[in-house]
């Protein structure tokens, strides 16, 4: 009897489930996973109001399974799925079980006919997050990122030293000449006064690199974040722990940088559905620079390659505005 009873409210409330359904699954917009559960009060129920708290008991066990199948299918990097790491630790699996029974229910709704429905919505950050990644295990997965940071005092210190001291001029002697990185405002403005007292004592050599360090350097100041534009490939799979590549496969990002901390409240990333609607997100506004990706990562689907144009303004940017540590860098996904 309860099972066709079930049945009947089904197709009664097809079109609403249709569109509840909508809103279960991974939206890895919001950075949530939500499932929805429905009851039916029992024939023993003496009231009605005792058959409303049961049906809606049965809707939230209900969600809370659902959730819990819908979490296992969220994949946590290119190569695993939250199963796959429930499968292979018992500490995981216990932890994710834990955090769903903990899930915060978004709503209730109670149907004329007496049926409970009932939302549970978890996010992935958070205890989420460190549950699947340890910190130490985040850590050795970022660890061979490729550097290219320069102390910039030392090497205005060794210029400054070493043309004082040979007064070497002349583009003979550029190639053992220290290559100078500008990483902030303050070290502009130190960069443009000795461009100017190079400039005063003839040294051409080094007037020359403090001009062309500032010009790098003001080419890509200003920004803040970074919009990485993955709309184009389907092959492409969002993750709690994707990676940015170079085009030899080298990780860019999320580097050293990148602390824990940061990660496992914020992300790595924050997803979204058009470059436009990125832009315009709290996370990189109010000037993101947008570099497209050329590919997913041989056949780690979660990671992205820029070329060697767009890894040159992606490094220059997260450097000059520190925006790897603060995680301010968005994907766009394929409808």
């Amino acid at each position: 009897m309860k099972s066709i009873l079930a049945l009947f409210l089904l197709m009664m409330m097809g079109s609403s489930i249709s569109s509840a359904e909508q809103m279960t699954g991974m939206d890895w917009k919001r950075g949530e996973i939500s499932a929805i559960g429905i009851g039916v009060p029992p024939e023993r129920a003496i009231s009605k109001a005792q058959g409303n708290a049961l049906a809606c008991r049965a809707a939230k066990l209900d969600a809370l399974r659902n959730l819990l199948e819908t979490s296992q299918g969220v994949r946590v990097d290119s190569v695993t799925l939250v199963k796959d790491a429930m499968v292979e630790s018992d500490l995981i699996r216990s932890a994710v079980k834990g955090l769903v029974k903990g899930a915060r229910e978004e709503n209730r709704s109670l149907m004329s006919d007496g049926s409970c429905e009932v939302r549970l919505v978890m996010p992935v950050a958070g205890q989420m997050f460190s549950a699947l990644i340890s910190e130490e295990e985040y850590y050795k997965r970022v660890g061979d990122n490729r550097s290219s940071k320069v102390d910039f005092s030392e090497r205005m210190q060794e210029l400054a030293s070493y043309l004082a001291e040979y007064g070497l001029v002349g583009e003979a002697h550029a190639g053992i000449v220290p290559e100078i990185k500008i990483e902030d405002d303050s070290q502009l403005k130190l960069a443009k006064q000795l461009m100017e007292t190079f400039s005063e004592k003839g040294d051409q050599l080094a007037s020359t690199l403090m001009q062309s360090a500032i010009r790098a350097y003001e080419e890509v100041s200003g920004f803040t974040g970074i919009v990485i534009d993955a709309s184009h490939l389907p092959t492409f799979s969002a993750a709690m722990l994707p990676l940015i590549r170079d085009h030899e496969g080298r990780k860019l990002y999320p580097n050293k940088n990148t602390t824990y901390e940061v990660v496992r409240n914020r992300m790595p990333f924050s997803y979204e559905m058009n470059v436009n609607d990125a832009m315009t997100s709290d996370r990189v506004a109010n000037k993101p620079l947008v570099i497209k990706a050329t590919s997913t990562y041989k056949s780690k689907r979660s990671d992205l390659v820029l070329d060697e144009a767009g890894v040159k303004r992606f490094v220059a940017v997260i450097q000059q505005g520190g925006l790897d540590k603060k995680a301010k860098i968005m994907i766009v996904l394929a409808d």
